[in-house]
């Protein structure tokens, strides 16, 4: 038997002139194939090809200290004040047979704070790093007027309420989510990240749109124009499968989660009352296989 010659393909040809792949009739594509660059090319294209549809490996990153700063409420590490508190008549006033429940309070607001104090609690820890602490103060977290101070409704009336205001809390989130580290309280962004999509500078929209873009290799029209992103647990019957001949291909797998995130089991798109799969295929096929009625979806609308 002959030794065959080397193609450019890495393969062996055997037939010579007569082969339908290598002879003679497709000789300016050997020749095209023969010099370095060309056979770079053709090797590139094919490790692109089978490259498609792989995992890619997790984004590991060291957990925060830091909680995301998504609770604003910080009535119990600042100082207010009020003009008045009382009540104009409810039922236990007006027949002494139960306590007064209609207090309210007049011109509530805030007369001292620390902006460290707002942060070690917006933030949940006290290992604050120099450049939030300097944020703070570039925000003028220390000045009463950040705050908004409101009485809302409680068993006994009115109870203090002191939240900070959302344009400076806007500004606490996107210093957040420029971490590489940073996490979400649905648990998203360790998603995306077990998904080996990094997350810096990203919201979890902005992350999850990424993600499905970089696993499918071009941009979902409807994926974009997206607005908001939640985690949600749904029914498994509710799920519309775009794809039928693919989710019968495909083999079941195991939703696994990253960190302290729960497992995920597709992403969905909620569109005219409808909730149509985008991501998940092997996941949702593995829920049902197992007699499962629900599961958790990132859900995009």
């Amino acid at each position: 038997m002959a030794a065959g010659i080397v193609q450019p393909d890495g393969t062996k040809c055997y037939s010579g002139a007569t082969c339908r792949k290598h002879g003679a009739h497709n000789a300016a594509q050997q020749a095209k194939n023969s010099t370095v660059a060309g056979s770079v090319k053709q090797q590139l294209t094919v490790a692109k090809k089978k490259a498609i549809g792989q995992a890619l490996p997790p984004v590991i990153v060291e957990k925060s200290v830091l909680q995301n700063p998504y609770y604003t409420d910080v009535t119990s590490v600042v100082d207010t004040d009020f003009d008045s508190y009382g009540c104009d008549g409810c039922y236990g006033c007006e027949t002494g047979n139960d306590y007064c429940r209609g207090g309210v309070y007049e011109n509530l607001r805030v007369t001292s704070v620390s902006s460290q104090a707002v942060l070690t609690k917006i933030f949940q820890t006290n290992e604050l790093p120099e450049d939030l602490l300097k944020l703070g103060e570039e925000l003028e977290l220390d000045d009463p007027e950040s705050y908004d101070a409101f009485g809302e409704a409680g068993y006994y009336g009115q109870q203090q309420c002191v939240e900070l205001r959302e344009d400076k809390a806007a500004e606490l989130t996107k210093w957040y989510y420029a971490r590489d580290n940073a996490s979400d309280h649905e648990g998203i962004l360790d998603y995306v990240r077990a998904k080996g999509v990094p997350t810096k500078d990203l919201s979890p929209l902005e992350a999850i749109k990424q993600q499905l873009k970089t696993e499918n290799s071009k941009s979902l029209p409807s994926v974009e124009a997206a607005t908001d992103v939640s985690l949600q647990t749904l029914m498994l019957s509710r799920i519309a499968v775009p794809s039928h001949s693919h989710y019968e291909e495909v083999e079941g797998r195991t939703p696994k989660a990253l960190a302290d995130s729960k497992p995920v089991t597709g992403v969905v798109l909620q569109k005219n009352g409808k909730l149509i799969l985008i991501d998940g295929y092997h996941r949702l096929k593995n829920a049902k296989d197992g007699n499962r009625w629900q599961g958790n979806f990132i859900v995009l609308r």
